[in-house]
């Protein structure tokens, strides 16, 4: 009678062990999709810069929300030579949500012009397409100069002349 009950007992403990291993995993990896998938703060948008918070799906986002988020994306994983180590499928994810964003945009009363929605909406699709590196800097500085031109983004001057939203703006 004593082996069973140690034998049973060993076998619980093993259980709760990998039990508490796999809800650890799985809660980690919820974490870490949350942090991923924030979105931008209206103070943030003020300032310039890109914090995340929870909540808000993409539908929701204004448009000057959207192009900080976007450059904050671009900044992280593009900018500063970062353009060498690509992840194409988080590229691909972030060209995905620009498509569904400014299909929603195009046409609507914004302060962006139609000209550029519709570059980037191209250059989306290239990217999702193509996966080059030249596409991703491109997008990278066209959130870049609608960062200034919308957002009065000031924490780099460059501008990249890409934008028509910008030039009607000078």
């Amino acid at each position: 009678m004593k082996k069973w009950y140690k034998w049973t007992l060993s076998a619980m403990i093993g259980l709760i062990i990998i039990g508490t291993g796999v809800m650890v995993y799985l809660l980690s990896g919820d974490i870490l999709n949350q942090q991923e998938d924030g979105d931008i703060t209206d103070e943030a948008v003020e300032k310039g810069e890109a914090q995340e918070t929870e909540g808000e799906n993409l539908s929701s986002l204004s448009i000057e929300k959207f192009i900080a988020e976007g450059h904050q994306y671009y900044n992280e994983t593009v900018g500063w030579g970062r353009s060498d180590s690509l992840d194409w499928i988080s590229q691909s994810k972030q060209a995905d949500k620009i498509v569904v964003f400014i299909k929603e945009e195009l046409g609507a009363d914004a302060p962006v012009a139609q000209d550029d929605l519709q570059a980037m909406d191209d250059l989306a699709a290239k990217i999702i397409d193509d996966q080059q590196t030249e596409d991703v800097v491109q997008m990278h500085r066209y959130f870049h100069d609608l960062d200034i031109a919308i957002n009065d983004f000031s924490e780099y001057e460059k501008v990249w002349g890409v934008t028509d939203t910008l030039d009607e703006r000078d």
